[in-house]
C-alpha cells in the first residue's frame, strides 16, 4: 500500500472517529473537541502523518481510554479502505492506478 493510500485511509478513520465522538460527547467533551479544530486546520495544511496520530490520541484523551465508535461509525472506521475504493470507482477511476507510486 502506498504512503498516500495509507494516509488517506488514516484521515478518513480520524474523521469518522470525530463524527462519532461528536455524537457521543457530553457538553464538556464537545467543548474539548471544539478545541481540536485548529489542529485539524494545521493537518490540512501540513499533511504531516504524525499529526494524524497525535489528533487520534488527543481525541481518545477527551472521550476516555475505552471509548470506541459505535454502530455505523464503527463500521465506517473499520471499512475506510473499502469506502474510499468504492467512491473512487463510482467516479470512474481505478484506485490502484490513482494511488500508484510515481
Amino acid at each position: 500500500m502506498s504512503v498516500a493510500r495509507r494516509r488517506t485511509d488514516d484521515v478518513l478513520v480520524l474523521v469518522v472517529k470525530v463524527a462519532a465522538a461528536t455524537e457521543d460527547a457530553d457538553a464538556s467533551q464537545k467543548a474539548a473537541l471544539q478545541s481540536l479544530v485548529p489542529a485539524f486546520q494545521d493537518l490540512r495544511l501540513s499533511k504531516d502523518p504524525d499529526k494524524i496520530a497525535d489528533l487520534d490520541k488527543r481525541l481518545h484523551r477527551i472521550m476516555g481510554p475505552t471509548w470506541q465508535p459505535q454502530g455505523q461509525w464503527a463500521n465506517a472506521a473499520q471499512n475506510a479502505h473499502t469506502i474510499i475504493n468504492d467512491g473512487i470507482t463510482a467516479r470512474g477511476h481505478d484506485p490502484a492506478q490513482l494511488f500508484a507510486p510515481k
